[in-house]
């Protein structure tokens, strides 16, 4: 896991979708603040049916993980390690996709992935369109291939960061 230092003093703080261009992507927001050390780690949703935690310890990535196969009824399809401090689990289905028979199932992992990570003292700072990938279609409207990724931040209650 990498630690993120916000030693020159800025903050994520959030993220603006402002426009619906497949090719625009989400502007990140930060805030100045006074220099510290921290932990962010990323849940992000790939292609139809893909989740990947990036940078979480290993013990939440299991705690994740777990609340997938938990929770997405649907099933998983398989579960592998892209490289360090990176999982990716497929799911059965295409949770990400609006009109699916899967995209009930797919917020609804969602919700019980954000309190599980809120849980374990990880925060939601931002929701942001970062990935490039678009798919092109000759007949109808062009589409990012990506949803939104989760940024998040590790912030014990009660606990300062400095």
């Amino acid at each position: 896991m990498r630690v993120s230092s916000c030693v020159q003093g800025w903050a994520l703080t959030g993220a603006l979708d402002l426009t619906r261009r497949p090719e625009d992507k989400s502007s990140l927001l930060f805030t100045r603040v006074i220099p510290f050390l921290s932990k962010f780690a990323c849940i992000f949703l790939s292609n139809n049916n893909r989740i990947r935690f990036v940078d979480f310890p290993p013990d939440v990535t299991k705690e994740l993980v777990d609340v997938v196969s938990n929770y997405y009824l649907p099933k998983i399809s398989k579960i592998k390690i892209k490289f360090e401090y990176c999982h990716q689990v497929d799911l059965e289905g295409f949770p990400w996709d609006q009109g699916s028979g899967e995209s009930s199932h797919g917020r609804s992992l969602m919700c019980y992935l954000l309190q599980a990570a809120t849980r374990m003292n990880w925060q939601l700072v931002a929701s942001a369109d970062v990935s490039a990938k678009v798919v092109y279609k000759d007949d109808e409207k062009n589409k990012s291939a990506d949803v939104h990724s989760w940024f998040l931040v590790y912030w014990p209650a009660g606990k300062s960061q400095l």
